[in-house]
């Protein structure tokens, strides 16, 4: 979080001056000078607030997911993304405030932005605002976070595998674009409340009221909407790292877990046994000896698949009684189906990778191999 902050901070400067009453103050020479101004607040605050809201998100949604059947996802998103941004303000408000103003008049120093404002306002001066970021961070994330999912589970069923980091960043830059296109107006509103000297009407208002004003004295279109390109912009590049970070980090945090699991187990039982010997390699030949998994033999295991909708049941294609063996394919290429005939056994098997129960079996006497 700290070093796309740190990257994109220009532009964030720059949209936080259009979003401004800089235009009407006759200021507009200052748009692009001093474009890092108030950076040392992002230096101290990004990492915390980043880590506050992804560990609250994450958190929420693996507690609460037990709870949600799968067609209503979107609403543990949604509020999973609620929890964390309500989480994450507590530190992004005070450092966003100290930034904004920062940003508004370069020539003064964070330490002196921050005195002044308790001095003048007390603690809550630097949460003032808190409920319009707020008001704008909730919808943003409640349309983000569940597009991202949706996007993300989508193209993870079409290519029926984890997907690549670099695929999830697509996904959220495009969840971040459309949710960014629909809160601009709030984010307007936000930065106008924070900047607003204490005795200004939009110190004590809130969004809609400030939005209400906007639209009165300077138009709808030319001081909300006008800011859109910009704000897309410091949105989509923030979101894809951000959200590519995240995503890597899911993703190698799981392939640790399951080699934890691979190494530890392999003296519990021959339930177990069975999950390290399938979970080394896609496909994986049984020795002569078949080995028994809940009272049903295995032969030769032909291919393992993941099953998309549960992630705790593994779909196990084995021979039965079949071996495969250089009599299989006199040709070396087709199988002698009139010498060996149908598998008997049941050929196709879902197991629960938790316990190893088998949950259901079929395909017995219904083909001459399994491939």
């Amino acid at each position: 979080g700290c070093v796309v902050d740190l990257s994109l901070y220009p532009i964030d400067t720059i949209k936080t001056r259009l979003q401004s009453n800089l235009r009407r103050t006759g200021q507009d020479t200052k748009i692009l000078k001093s474009l890092y101004a108030g950076v040392g607040s992002v230096i101290i605050g990004s990492a915390p607030s980043s880590a506050l809201f992804f560990t609250s998100y994450d958190l929420c949604k693996r507690q609460l997911n037990p709870l949600f059947d799968e067609k209503y996802l979107f609403q543990l998103h949604m509020l999973a993304a609620t929890v964390g941004e309500i989480t994450a303000c507590l530190i992004r408000v005070p450092v966003e405030v100290v930034k904004q103003r920062a940003q508004v008049n370069s020539g003064l120093q964070l330490i002196n932005i921050a005195r002044t404002t308790i001095s003048n306002e007390g603690i809550g001066g630097l949460y003032r605002g808190y409920i319009a970021t707020v008001a704008r961070e909730i919808p943003f994330s409640m349309l983000q976070f569940p597009l991202w999912e949706y996007f993300k589970r989508v193209w993870r069923k079409r290519q029926v595998k984890e997907l690549e980091p670099w695929k999830g960043a697509v996904c959220g830059s495009l969840a971040g674009g459309i949710s960014a296109c629909i809160t601009t107006p709030l984010d307007v509103a936000k930065t106008r409340i924070m900047l607003a000297n204490r005795e200004h009407v939009d110190a004590k208002s809130n969004s809609l009221s400030v939005i209400s004003n906007i639209a009165k004295q300077e138009g709808f279109l030319s001081k909300i909407t006008r800011k859109f390109s910009i704000s897309q912009m410091i949105l989509l590049f923030t979101k894809v790292f951000v959200l590519c970070s995240y995503l890597f980090t899911n993703v190698e945090l799981r392939r640790i877990d399951e080699s934890s699991e691979d190494i530890t187990s392999e003296e519990e039982n021959d339930n177990q046994h069975f999950n390290d010997i399938v979970s080394r390699s896609l496909y994986y030949v049984l020795p002569s000896d078949p080995l028994t998994l809940n009272q049903i033999q295995l032969g030769q295991v032909s291919g393992l698949a993941a099953c998309v909708k549960n992630s705790n049941q593994l779909i196990v294609f084995q021979r039965g009684s079949r071996e495969w063996t250089s009599e299989s394919f006199p040709d070396g290429k087709n199988f002698a189906r009139e010498k060996f005939g149908v598998i008997k056994e049941n050929t196709i098997l879902t197991v629960n990778t938790n316990n190893g129960e088998i949950i259901n079996q079929w395909g017995n006497k219904t083909a001459s191999k399994v491939t």
